[in-house]
Parts: structure tokens; C-alpha cells; sequence
């Protein structure tokens, strides 16, 4: 059973009734988000959408939680927008449910989106404020662990190797059996990768083999990068021999998976070695298929990577007007990228800014709302108070009367009764009367309590609460 076919199942579960079945459901989707779009999981996701919107009131929390699910699966099919408007929804949702570890879930994948496309402050300002929520109450481990890993690849990158080593080991350490399973292989592999930037080579090698052997079938795309990641180890160590027999198994695993960025990946990696090695015709063949594929799916930074090489290897060949072309090329396409870069930037900031935005006005209702229900408190408190006072003097009032009624009953019976037969009557008389006094007390308090009895009742009548 793929990850699409058990996702199918859970949902047909929770449709039953089998509410409890949501939670694998969604840890499900998180856990293969990077395969998911392959399977063509779109039309699932979307009947998952419609059944949360027709049941939010009964279960509020499926809503943000699919919303989510949503935004890694466009992470994933490099939709970047499109994910982070899914994320963003979702991080409003739990904001009106006031679910603080689901606000954390959503900025930490808020900030994997982030990354992908360059903006490393605002991706680190989201994720490290996530994994502190999610780290201190333990919930959304999946996605905690995911947080790990990519802001441990951000340290990585960024030459703050102990702390990305901390995060790495953090999430082989995560106590969740399908994590584990998924994510211990790149988790590995972002090891050796830290290794090879402090230049301890063995260590790197030992890792990356290891990351290799354990790869999943959670995770089978880890593998094209395992091969990767070995091919730049044998590229460095001067063996291009085994750096190109690499990227070629990499290359194929990813054409068969239909890993398009990937595959152009290595690609460049092969013209890039078959250069070195004075190897021209065949690093051009391979350069041009990098560039055909870059165009397909237009991805800018690649291709005027590409258009750079070729232009070194044909100058380097002397064909001038060949080299002369591709380096009007790159110089146009980069002018392009740096353009787009600056305006995602001004977005990302807005977006940045309309979120700092919600997040003040949330504080602020909080606190607002926190106010109001400790007034509110005081308030029930205050006419619980007063309720209680109002009942004792009426129940003052009322035993009043009775010992009233009662003296004169007990005055009327001592007058025709007990004058009749009895000596010493005014004792008699004296007696009685002095019992009913010591006997209002509890006649007060027992209509005290039939009062607040009525009360309650109806209080708890007006609520529609049953007895």
C-alpha cells in the first residue's frame, strides 16, 4: 500500500466516525509530502477539504490541519505562493481556535517554504520561534522534526556547524517510530554533509554510506541525493571516475522518479567533471540537456548556470560566437533572477509585515479577551455575592413570619387548650414559646437553602442544562 492508498483509508475511517483516525492521516501526508505530488494526491486532498469545511463546527481543528497538509504538498510541487498562502490560512485558523502549538506547526513549515526560495532570515525568524513552541509541549512531532532538519541545513550552510549537528542529532533522537523511519536517513545525510565542510573526510564518507543503507521506502527520493552528495564526495577527493559513475546513478534514479530539478542537478555535476577532465563535446551534450530541461520547467537559477559553463567551454575551445552567446545569456537571465529575487523579497516582507500585524492584533485580543474574563469573574463573583445576601434577608423575612404565625398558633392553643387543664400554664407558655425560638435558626437556614435551591434551578433551566 502506497502513501496515497493509506491516506484514502484513514479519510474513509474518519468519514465512519473514526474521528481518531485523523491524526495518522495528517502525520501520513507530512511524512511523504516529497513524494505525494506523484501520486497524484491532489484530488484526495481536495475531497478532504470539502468534508472539513462541511464538518468545522463539529471538528474545528481538521480545517487548518488539511490547510496545511495543503501548503506541503505545493511546497513540494514547487508552488511556493500556493503554499504559503495554504500556511498562512492555516496559522489564522488555530489563531482563531487559539492553538498555539498549530500557530508553531504552520510557522515552521512557513519557514521550509521560506528557504526554498532564498529568504533565509525570515525562514530562521519562523523556525527557530516554531521548534521552541513545539520542542516545550511535544505536539506535532512530525512536523517539529522536519523544522529540525531544515533549520539544521540552514546552519549548515551558513557555517554554524555545532548548531546544526545539535538539531541533526535532536531529530534522530525524536522518540516517534515512523519519524524515525522516514527522516533518519537525511538526518545522516545532513551530517556528513557538516562533516565535509569541516573537511573531515572520513567522517563524511562513514555518514553518507550510512544515509544510503538506511534510506526508506518512507523517503525513496533521499536516494538520488545520497547518490548526490556521494559523486561531490569522489568530485572533491580528485576521483572523477567515481564522482561520474555517482551522478549517473543519481541521474537515472531520478528520471525514473520523474525528479526534474534533481536530474538537472546532475547533469550540470557530469558537465562540470567532464570538463575537468578536458572532456568538451561530451560536457556540452550534457550541459545541453541540463538547459533543455531547465527551460521545460523554467528554472531561472539553473539556467544561467548553465549558459556560464557553456560559455567557459567554448571559449576554452576558441568558438568565440558560441561563447559570446551563452554569456549574453547568462548575463540576461541572472539580470532577470536578481529582479524577481528583489521583488519576492519586497513581497516576502510585506507578508512578513501583514503577519507581525496579526500576530500584535492576536496578542492584543488575548489579552483583551483575558481582561474581559477576569471582569466577568469578578462580576459572577460580586452577584453570586449579592444573590446570597438578597436570599438571607428573605429568608430573615420569611422565618420572621413563621415565628410569627407560630407564636400565635402556640398563644392560641396555650389560651383554649392547655389553660384548660393544666397548672402552672405560664411555664407551659414560657416553654413553647422559648423552643420556637431556638428552633428559627434552622428554620432560616432551611428556607435559605430551599431559595437558592429555586435559584439554581432556574439558572440551570435558563442554561438548558439537564438535572
Amino acid at each position: 500500500m502506497n502513501a496515497k492508498e493509506k491516506i484514502e483509508q484513514l479519510f474513509l475511517e474518519v468519514k465512519k466516525g473514526h474521528y481518531s483516525a485523523c491524526d495518522e492521516l495528517f502525520e501520513t501526508v507530512w511524512l511523504n509530502h516529497t513524494t505525494l505530488p506523484n501520486l497524484g494526491i491532489h484530488p484526495v486532498i481536495d475531497e478532504i477539504l470539502q468534508w472539513a469545511n462541511a464538518h468545522k463546527s463539529q471538528h474545528p481543528d481538521l480545517l487548518p490541519r488539511t490547510q496545511l497538509a495543503m501548503g506541503t504538498i505545493a511546497h513540494h510541487s514547487d508552488q511556493f505562493d500556493e503554499a504559503l498562502q495554504h500556511c498562512t490560512l492555516a496559522h489564522e485558523l488555530f489563531s482563531e481556535m487559539k492553538d498555539d502549538d498549530g500557530m508553531a506547526a504552520c510557522d515552521i513549515y512557513s519557514g521550509f517554504v521560506y528557504r526554498s526560495i532564498g529568504e533565509i532570515d525570515v525562514a530562521l525568524k519562523f523556525g527557530l520561534e516554531g521548534i521552541e513552541q513545539l520542542t516545550t509541549s511535544g505536539k506535532y512531532k512530525v512536523l517539529l522534526t522536519i523544522g529540525y532538519y531544515w533549520v539544521g541545513g540552514v546552519f549548515a550552510e551558513t557555517g554554524h556547524y555545532d548548531d546544526a549537528l545539535r538539531l541533526f542529532n535532536k531529530g534522530l533522537k525524536i522518540d516517534h517510530a515512523q519519524v524515525q523511519e522516514a527522516l533518519r536517513a537525511r538526518f545522516t545525510n545532513g551530517i556528513a554533509g557538516v562533516y565535509m565542510k569541516q573537511k573531515k573526510y572520513n567522517l563524511a564518507l562513514e555518514n553518507y554510506q550510512r544515509a544510503l543503507e538506511i534510506t526508506s521506502e518512507l523517503e525513496p527520493t533521499l536516494k538520488g541525493r545520497g547518490l548526490t552528495d556521494l559523486g561531490d564526495y569522489y568530485y572533491i577527493m580528485g576521483d572523477y571516475n567515481r564522482a561520474i559513475q555517482y551522478n549517473e546513478e543519481a541521474l537515472d534514479f531520478r528520471r525514473e522518479m520523474n525528479i526534474v530539478n534533481g536530474s538537472i542537478t546532475n547533469l550540470i555535476n557530469l558537465g562540470e567533471i567532464l570538463t575537468r577532465q578536458g572532456k568538451f563535446t561530451e560536457a556540452i551534450t550534457r550541459l545541453n540537456e541540463a538547459l533543455n530541461l531547465s527551460e521545460t520547467i523554467r528554472v531561472k537559477s539553473k539556467m544561467f548556470q548553465v549558459h556560464k559553463l557553456l560559455s567557459d567551454i567554448y571559449l576554452s575551445i576558441g568558438n568565440l560566437q558560441e561563447s559570446m552567446a551563452h554569456y549574453k545569456a547568462f548575463h540576461e537571465i541572472r539580470e532577470d533572477v536578481n529582479h524577481e529575487d528583489t521583488e519576492r523579497k519586497v513581497k516576502n516582507q510585506q507578508r512578513l509585515f501583514e503577519a507581525e500585524q496579526t500576530r500584535k492584533e492576536n496578542a492584543i485580543i488575548k489579552a483583551q479577551k483575558a481582561e474581559i474574563e477576569h471582569k466577568n469573574h469578578q462580576l459572577e463573583e460580586t452577584i453570586e455575592e449579592l444573590t446570597i445576601t438578597k436570599v438571607s434577608r428573605r429568608a430573615k423575612a420569611i422565618t420572621l413570619v413563621i415565628a410569627v404565625a407560630l407564636i400565635v398558633i402556640d398563644t392560641t392553643l396555650h389560651h383554649f387548650v392547655v389553660s384548660q387543664y393544666a397548672h402552672g400554664n405560664y411555664f407551659i407558655l414560657l416553654a413553647s414559646e422559648g423552643f420556637i425560638v431556638l428552633m428559627l435558626r434552622p428554620i432560616e437556614k432551611l428556607v435559605e437553602h430551599y431559595l437558592l435551591s429555586r435559584i439554581i434551578k432556574q439558572k440551570r433551566a435558563k442554561a438548558g442544562i439537564a438535572e
